[in-house]
């Protein structure tokens, strides 16, 4: 019993400076969920493509497929354009996903939805985004951009 408990108080010094990146801690659901990290992903791609304009940023978030993707359209609008299919300028965003159920914090894939308000043709317009985003070699990247639904409203 002494012995666990010793060995449970060096393993949180260990790993008490830089509990984020922790490969041991990072797997355990209550220091950070599957659900978020993969959403935090997602706002960081939509970030780069629709505020930053900056697509090397928007590489380190994405698979090696999409990665290829983005160099070919090579700026921020043609991305938009033609891969989100969806042109907007002074754009904030906002992760519509619904909580996850618990079993889905064991799934290796999530789908993440993503609310963009923004100017299009300088109205006002509201649209909705859904990336499949898949852990692998411990990291969340997108994967694949899914196809729209439904046509999406302006605000």
């Amino acid at each position: 019993m002494r012995t666990a408990f010793v060995a449970l108080i060096m393993l949180c010094s260990l790993t008490a400076c830089d509990i984020k990146h922790s490969s041991i801690l990072s797997s355990f659901s209550f220091f950070s969920s599957p659900q978020s990290e993969a959403e935090a992903v997602t706002l960081a791609f939509f970030n780069a493509i629709y505020i930053q304009k900056n697509l090397e940023q928007a590489q380190l978030y994405v698979s090696p497929t999409l990665q290829s993707l983005l160099k070919h359209y090579a700026i921020p609008s043609s991305v938009q354009r033609h891969l989100l299919n969806l042109s907007l300028t002074n754009v904030t965003t906002e992760i519509t996903t619904p909580d996850p159920e618990l079993f889905s914090q064991f799934e290796q894939s999530q789908v993440v939805t993503i609310k963009l308000y923004g100017l299009k043709n300088n109205q006002k317009w509201i649209d909705d985004r859904s990336v499949k985003v898949d852990y692998s070699d411990n990291q969340w990247l997108i994967s694949e951009i899914l196809p729209e639904k439904k046509r999406n409203n302006h605000g």
